[in-house]
C-alpha cells in the first residue's frame, strides 16, 4: 500500500476516480466539488499558517481558482441527464423538420419550374398556331385573288362558293 500513499500516484488515481464518479453521477460529483472547495477555502483561511504568510496576489489566485471549482460544482449539481437527452432529441427533431421544409420548398420550386416550362411550351404552340393561321389566311387570300370573277361583281372561290 506504500504505492498508493505516494503523491505521484495518488493524484492521478484520484482524478480518474473523480472522472468515473462524474460519468456515473454528475450530481454527486457536483456536491463533492462544492463541499471540497468550501472546506479547502475554510481550511486555508483559518488553519493554514503557510497560506496566511503568502502575499495577496497568490491568495487571490488560489481563491479565484476555488471559486471557479465551486461554480463548476454548482453546474454539475444543476445538470440533469434527462434534460440533456431531451435537448438532444429536440435538436434532432428541429433538424429533421428543417430538412422536410427544405424538401417541400424544393418540390414546390420544381413544380413551379415545370408549370413555367409548360406555359412557355403552350405559348410557343399558340405562336406557332397563329403563324399557321396567318399563313393559311394569306393562302386563302391568294385563292380569292386567283379565283375568277363571274358576272356583275360576283366572285367565285376555288371551293366553288360564290361571294358578292
Amino acid at each position: 500500500m506504500k504505492f498508493l500513499k505516494n503523491k505521484i500516484v495518488a493524484i492521478p488515481v484520484g482524478i480518474i476516480l473523480f472522472i468515473i464518479l462524474l460519468v456515473i453521477s454528475p450530481k454527486l460529483a457536483g456536491i463533492l466539488l462544492i463541499f471540497g472547495s468550501l472546506c479547502l477555502g475554510l481550511y486555508l483561511y483559518t488553519k493554514s499558517e503557510r497560506f496566511k504568510s503568502w502575499n495577496k496576489v497568490v491568495k487571490g489566485l488560489i481563491t479565484s481558482g476555488l471559486a471557479f471549482i465551486l461554480l463548476i460544482g454548482i453546474g454539475f449539481f444543476n445538470t440533469n441527464p434527462q434534460t440533456a437527452e431531451q435537448q438532444k432529441l429536440t435538436a434532432e427533431k428541429a433538424k429533421i423538420e428543417q430538412q422536410q421544409k427544405d424538401q417541400a420548398v424544393k418540390k414546390t420550386e420544381e413544380i413551379k419550374k415545370a408549370e413555367d416550362t409548360k406555359k412557355a411550351e403552350e405559348g410557343k404552340k399558340q405562336v406557332a398556331q397563329q403563324d399557321k393561321s396567318n399563313a393559311l389566311a394569306k393562302l386563302n387570300f391568294k385563292e380569292v385573288i386567283v379565283s375568277r370573277v363571274v358576272d356583275g361583281g360576283t366572285v367565285e372561290l376555288s371551293d366553288g362558293s360564290k361571294v358578292r
